[in-house]
């Protein structure tokens, strides 16, 4: 029977091939629009599987016609090239679209959109857009110019390619005390004339991809002759080497050059070309190279001698040499501060700012939030970091720095995970942040995510010192004394230098109650040969061993032959904050008198500058705690409460919170106290000291269950102090409040082996010191029940 051409279409079913290519199209389509929401394809995904499916509508037509019909059919000899010139066309159509793609205005709104959100959530990590090239400073060859000219230079440099684009992070001896302490270990004391080899390990350690050395020398003419290499740290090659003849005249012209040059070669390394502002050098850092060695003069004068005061002149020097020269105002404003002169710190840094031209928009940024933080304002600081971010959102420093300040303030540590996995985004070789983020963990307490983190560094860095202690300290913190002591000895079996490993095993003993032991490693470790930052670690520890001991007389001791050491390393200001307060304490724990304690907190608070001097007042509370005095208690908290004010900084909220607690109980107020005891337990929980390696967080923890037995809730007080010593077997003073509270509550035989354990541990305590005093109270009260 003869049909219709109408009809021959339904009798092949060519209609309902076709309906279902159709509802093939659209399902692909949707498909398409799925693949760009989970794998963040292109927005024209959708587009081009549709433009490719529609193109093909010939061929599946041609396919509905031929095998459509019920029973056999035969294919065409010429079927085949049909369908594959219709592939080839449609292939052809979406690889015209892919690489000229059509916009309207919808699609930009989009683009916009995308662009506006990456700060906050971008959906893949993009390709590098920056990298990190460490500046070793040179040594001076010449017969007569000035050893300046070694440090100024490759400082110039640095400052020259850091600022011409956020995707550059350059960084020098100046601004990493890290690097300086790897070069005075290895014993280059000037930071001067390592060696290539050290140069490239201490790069690879940092995760920097490019460092850069030279010399300076002199010409057959009497110029100066920079010779300088610029190295790959995978493999150590030189990607650029090059000489260039200078004098004082066209320093800074000869420095613009070699920094283009630089750029070039690295621009070229990356996988996408950043924006890059290189304005000369005279119109950015200063234009006066008097200036210039004036500043660099301060810089070696604080960092390399230890002389804060010199420093602080040669800069005003070099301030009134070039009245606009920002950046020595901005050190100026930080050693002011270092030097607890805040009234001077703050129009330094003013005046710095009042010269932003000449700095970089990261500088500025760094001083705005640098002054809010030194007035305490550390929700202000956070908040212009926050800011940077999303000026610069491609500006791996300003992420990093927003990872730390929340770090430093106990902040937002959700926001400051995030901000390193935006790190990692912007460099994925920036594989510190594992390590920071594995601090973050173990500040909150998710100690399975930090040994995650942390594994995920050792895997790519299976030699680094750093991690392996970092790893060790978390499982000291866990009370796995056994893995952190191999984990000590692994890390100093690859870096003997290092005192950490040793200090580390030093605290696994502290941490288990073996006092003894661990005073004669801590001798044996104070006989090498030590920096002066070593020697400052070694004695921050020292004085917490001799705290666990009771031996507070032999720890004033040591702090007054410490002090010329500590006076060295520290800028007056952290001496007084860290050590001279932290004396007065130590005076009336080994049993001297109030008025001796106050006396000569008196005398350093007449040395120390507004507002610093009402915050030393925190040292006289647990003076007057002692005492039991609770006017003078209250007199002390009012000075800490008035430097405070309005701030928000929640490790400061911590301490106050304490006091706070301390202060109701001494004026009889137990609900008042209860109030502030939980509110500082539950700040204890993420507190930034949970970082620290020593007793700074049990310390405040031990303090508030022996308020809770103090205002009668004895249980809760044996509940915490337990818990403490599960974490801290070898914590003397948690012992003896364990003791008193269960007394309290009447148990008598747990109180006395309490008791004991706080005697055994203090066998070899002051004989004036306080708690055993009150050790040896409630043994004449178990005796006497």
């Amino acid at each position: 029977m003869e049909r219709s051409f109408s009809g021959e279409l339904i009798h092949r079913r060519v209609p309902q091939f076709l309906g279902a290519y159709v509802a093939g199209v659209w399902l692909s389509i949707e498909f398409g629009g799925w693949l760009n929401e989970q794998l963040s394809l292109p927005q024209s995904t959708s587009w081009l599987i549709f433009l490719f499916m529609v193109s093909m509508v010939p061929a599946v037509a041609l396919l509905a016609w031929r095998y459509g019909a019920p029973g056999k059919d035969e294919a065409k000899p010429y079927d085949r090239p049909i369908y594959i010139v219709n592939l080839l066309v449609a292939i052809a159509l979406v690889g015209y679209y892919v690489t000229n793609p059509v916009t309207t205005p919808e699609d930009d709104e989009v683009a916009v959109a995308d662009s506006a959100a990456v700060v906050e959530a971008p959906d893949t990590p993009p390709a590098m857009l920056s990298f990190r090239l460490r500046t070793y400073f040179w040594p001076n060859r010449t017969a007569e110019q000035p050893d300046w000219y070694g440090y100024a230079i490759p400082f110039l440099l640095s400052e020259d390619i850091d600022r011409a684009s956020q995707s550059f992070m350059v960084q020098t001896p100046f601004s990493s005390d890290s690097l300086m302490e790897t070069m005075r270990v290895a014993g280059f004391e000037r930071m001067i004339g390592e060696p290539q080899a050290l140069q490239l390990e201490e790069a690879r350690r940092a995760n920097y991809q490019y460092f850069l050395r030279g010399e300076v020398s002199d010409t057959a003419d009497g110029d100066l002759k920079l010779t300088y290499s610029l190295h790959d740290t995978r493999d150590g090659r030189a990607v650029v080497t090059g000489e260039q003849s200078a004098n004082e005249d066209n320093l800074f012209e000869v420095i613009d050059i070699v920094s283009a040059e630089l750029q070039q070669t690295l621009i070229a390394s990356l996988d996408q070309v950043p924006e890059v502002t290189d304005l000369p050098m005279s119109d950015t850092v200063t234009n006066s190279l008097p200036a210039m060695q004036k500043f660099i003069e301060a810089r070696l004068a604080n960092d390399l001698d230890r002389d804060l005061a010199r420093a602080n002149e040669l800069l005003v020097e070099a301030t009134e040499l070039d009245p606009q020269f920002a950046e020595a105002y901005a050190s100026l404003g930080l050693f002011y501060y270092l030097a607890g002169q805040l009234d001077d710190a703050l129009p330094a840094l003013n005046k710095a700012l009042d010269n932003r031209y000449r700095l970089s928009r990261e500088m500025q940024f760094r001083l705005r939030y640098a002054r809010a933080a030194m007035q305490n304002r550390l929700d202000e600081a956070i908040d212009i970091v926050r800011l940077w971010t999303e000026t610069e959102p491609n500006n791996e420093s300003a992420f990093s720095e927003l990872a730390r300040l929340n770090l430093f303030a106990s902040g937002d540590l959700d926001e400051a995970l995030a901000a390193l996995a935006r790190v990692r985004e912007i460099n994925p070789q920036a594989l510190d942040t594992y390590r920071r983020e594995a601090a973050i963990y173990s500040q909150n307490g998710q100690f399975d995510k930090a040994e995650a983190s942390l594994q995920a560094f050792l895997q790519e860095r299976p030699d680094d010192v750093a991690s392996i202690i970092q790893l060790a300290d978390m499982q000291l913190r866990l009370t796995r004394f056994d893995e952190a002591s191999a984990n000590y000895r692994k890390a100093s079996l690859i870096d003997s230098r290092s005192v950490d490993p040793e200090l580390g095993q030093i605290s696994v003993l502290m941490r288990k109650g073996e006092y003894s032991q661990a005073r004669d490693r801590m001798e044996t470790l104070r006989k090498r040969e030590l920096t002066d930052d070593q020697l400052l670690e070694i004695v921050t520890l020292d004085f917490d061993l001799y705290a666990l001991a009771g031996q507070y007389q032999q720890s004033i001791v040591a702090l007054k032959e410490f002090e010329p050491v500590a006076r060295r390393v520290l800028p007056p200001l952290l001496y007084s904050l860290q050590f001279e307060g932290a004396e007065v304490v130590m005076m009336v724990l080994a049993g001297m008198s109030t008025d001796q304690a106050v006396a000569r907190l008196d005398e350093i608070i007449s040395n120390t500058q507004p507002p610093w001097d009402q915050f030393l007042r925190s040292y006289e509370l647990p003076v007057r705690a002692v005492a039991k005095d609770p006017e003078g208690y209250a007199r002390s908290l009012a000075e800490i409460e008035a430097f405070a004010g309005a701030q928000n900084n929640n490790n400061l909220e911590l301490q106050l919170n304490v006091a706070r607690a301390h202060n109701a109980v001494l004026a009889g107020e137990p609900d008042k106290a209860r109030e502030f005891i939980d509110l500082s337990l539950e700040a204890a929980k993420t507190s930034v000291l949970n970082l620290l390696n020593n007793t700074a967080i049990f310390n405040t923890r031990t303090d508030m269950y022996d308020l809770l037995r103090q205002i009668g809730e004895p249980a809760l007080a044996v509940d915490g102090l337990r818990q403490i010593l599960a974490e801290y077997p070898g914590y003397s003073l948690a012992h003896l409040r364990l003791a008193q509270a269960l007394f309290a509550l009447n148990d008598k035989t747990a109180a006395r082996a309490a008791l004991n354990r706080a005697l055994e541990l203090w066998q070899n305590a002051d004989e004036g010191f306080v708690y055993v005093a009150e050790a040896n109270a409630l043994a004449a009260a178990l005796d006497e029940a």
